[in-house]
């Protein structure tokens, strides 16, 4: 017996002195000492596991490989992915000479995954005892798991304004995280020590949180892999109740008719109860709660101003001040009571939709003076003054047809109500043409300032052509005057000879016919000659005579 397989032996129980444990003792040392008498079985000489060198991708289908090698008869391979069956173990297969054998496996890696063993088993078919195993750490690479969570100390039911929040990425990543970012409704978060952020790596801190630090907050991790952006997790800023939008209001009133005031705040929680006040020459007077409702972080008072004021017009202000279980509401809204009176003049009144022969006019209302208000519009013909249309409406827009082409009107909006008219509202530039065109009664046509302006321009360039063409013509005739005069002074020079030959004829003539040679002369010495032909003529004609 080998002294490899004394040390694998099982124990035997030999010092028993039970007659049935000595015999069942007996049965397991001539099973073992059969196995010992087959000399050619052979353990597992070496096992390893291939393709693990490279990391590998989560979600996506990878291959490992394990090999026996020297076990005899082959050995039998399992394959397995410790704490988990995500492993699917395909047929083993034997090299030729059954020196090897393989044993393939698919897995689609998890993150999950990441860290744990792969364990490849050989064993002996023929004696158990000759096994091998060897282990290898799997490692999957994978985009950020990522997840905002508020600090622990924090009860996120109950931060209040004024409070510091801290807020942690938990980042879950393979390879690690290379950037980090905050977001605030999507909106990027850098550090900012005036407004108290501080955005450092997987931590956002916010000192003395406002309520417009309220919203959902998010990190964005990145690592070679993906970028990912985590669900985001609210943040949610008690507050006591303030006033929604202005804080002092001013309502006109009759003092015999009921009026009823909206009372809107901002608050967190949103469940608000109220009080409402009168402050007048009277003193501060509490309002019975059956005059106002609330309903949620709103409140509506019924108020007749005569039943507290009696016959003055002393309305005096109202007050309104909200609670929540964070606090009281620090500064009430005030309603200012005052008489009714005419409303405001319309705000803003531009023209749209304007054509040959209709307008369309939009305003803005203004204050209804404390009584409900309609409107107004006259267009009148810019000329005559002449109204053309009057027409109202519960709302300051109007849409006018009918006109007639080429007419100039004046557009003017008011707003009334039981008590009066306000002043009309004029569109700017008093005279609207309705067509660019103008036809008069007469049938002439009358130029439009655009006309006047394009017959200017081409009147002026008309002009300069015909300048230019002045200016052009002259240079021409200057510059051919100018070739004909050094012409003449070249044949004057050329024919010298014959010149001063017709000189001695003419003053031979002159003895003979002094007005005759005189003539003959000037003819002969003119600047006026033009070619040799006329020399050549006249010299026959004196040696005639």
């Amino acid at each position: 017996m080998s002294s490899d397989k004394l040390l694998d032996s099982p124990e035997i129980p030999s010092n028993s002195t039970n007659p049935e444990e000595r015999e069942e003792g007996s049965i397991i040392v001539m099973l073992y000492l059969q196995r010992l008498e087959r000399t050619d079985d052979v353990s597992p000489i070496e096992v390893k596991i291939e393709d693990l060198s490279q990391p590998l991708r989560a979600g996506v289908e990878s291959s490992l490989v394990c090999k026996s090698f020297g076990s005899k008869p082959p050995a039998n391979l399992n394959l397995k992915l410790a704490g988990s069956n995500g492993l699917t173990q395909q047929l083993q297969q034997m090299s030729l000479n059954q020196n090897t054998t393989t044993r393939r496996a698919k897995i689609i890696p998890t993150p999950e995954d990441n860290g744990k063993d792969v364990i490849c088993i050989a064993t002996n078919p023929e004696v158990p005892e000759f096994r091998r195993e060897v282990s290898k750490e799997l490692q999957v690479h994978f985009a950020p798991e990522v997840e905002v969570s508020l600090a622990p100390a924090l009860d996120p039911e109950n931060i209040r304004e004024g409070e510091d929040v801290y807020f942690e990425c938990l980042i879950n990543a393979n390879p690690a995280a290379t950037k980090v970012l905050w977001l605030q409704e999507g909106l990027q978060l850098n550090t900012n020590m005036e407004e108290g952020i501080l955005a450092q790596g997987k931590n956002l801190v916010l000192q003395k949180v406002r309520r417009h630090s309220r919203g959902k907050y998010q990190c964005r991790v990145s690592n070679s892999i993906d970028t990912v952006t985590s669900a985001a997790t609210l943040l949610n800023i008690m507050f006591a109740p303030e006033c929604s939008g202005s804080r002092n209001r001013t309502v006109s009133v009759i003092p015999t008719e009921e009026v009823k005031l909206h009372c809107l705040t901002e608050a967190n929680p949103e469940q608000v109860n109220f009080i409402w006040k009168l402050n007048n020459t009277r003193g501060l007077q509490d309002f019975e709660s059956s005059t106002f409702t609330n309903q949620g972080r709103n409140s509506t008072l019924s108020f007749r101003p005569i039943t507290y004021s009696g016959n003055t017009e002393d309305y005096g202000v109202v007050l309104c001040q909200g609670a929540n279980k964070i606090g009281t509401q620090t500064e009430p809204c005030r309603f200012v009571i005052s008489p009714a009176g005419p409303p405001e003049v319309p705000k803003g009144c531009i023209l749209r939709n304007q054509s040959a022969t209709s307008l369309s006019v939009d305003c803005e209302a203004g204050h209804n003076g404390g009584l409900q208000q309609h409107f107004v519009a006259t267009v009148q013909n810019a000329e005559d003054g002449l109204m053309v249309v009057n027409m109202s409406s519960p709302r300051p827009r109007f849409s006018v047809g009918g006109l007639t082409p080429g007419r100039d009107y004046l557009v003017s909006v008011k707003a009334v109500n039981a008590k009066g008219a306000s002043q009309p509202y004029v569109l700017e530039g008093l005279a609207l043409k309705v067509a660019e065109n103008k036809i008069d009664n007469s049938g002439s046509t009358a130029s439009s300032p655009l006309v006047v302006v394009f017959g200017s321009v081409f009147s002026g360039f008309c002009l300069v052509v015909v300048v230019m063409a002045i200016v052009t013509r002259a240079r021409t005739r200057l510059l051919r005057d100018s070739s004909d005069e050094a012409t003449a002074d070249k044949l004057t020079a050329e024919d010298a000879p014959d010149i001063i030959a017709t000189k001695a004829l003419a003053e031979e003539s002159e003895e003979r016919e002094p007005e005759k040679a005189s003539i003959a002369d000037d003819s002969a010495i003119s600047p006026g000659i033009d070619t040799d032909s006329s020399l050549i003529q006249s010299t026959p004609a004196q040696v005639r005579n």
